[in-house]
């Protein structure tokens, strides 16, 4: 199972996808997009036809979840602290 950091502090901050698409309480209001694929949040239904693949890319969009962080900048060091191992 993969656990995915989770920003909103209203979920644990790590989730699986399935408690993201039907657990998660910051995602209740948007979670209507997926019940209307597949009203029980059967992952494999959502997941499994072309209706549930398009709620759910319309409830990613909807809740910016998944989406990619761009890694913080690592600090430059000058050239003459570098060292050769």
């Amino acid at each position: 199972m993969y656990l995915f950091s989770v920003e909103d502090r209203s979920c644990p901050p790590l989730q699986s996808r399935d408690d993201i698409i039907a657990t998660c309480p910051a995602y209740e209001d948007q979670r209507q997009i997926l019940k209307d694929a597949s009203g029980d949040l059967v992952t494999s239904d959502i997941l499994g036809t072309k209706e549930g693949v398009e709620a759910l890319i319309t409830f990613l969009r909807a809740t910016n979840t998944f989406k990619k962080h761009q890694p913080p900048t690592p600090p430059e060091v000058p050239p003459a602290q570098l060292t050769l191992h």
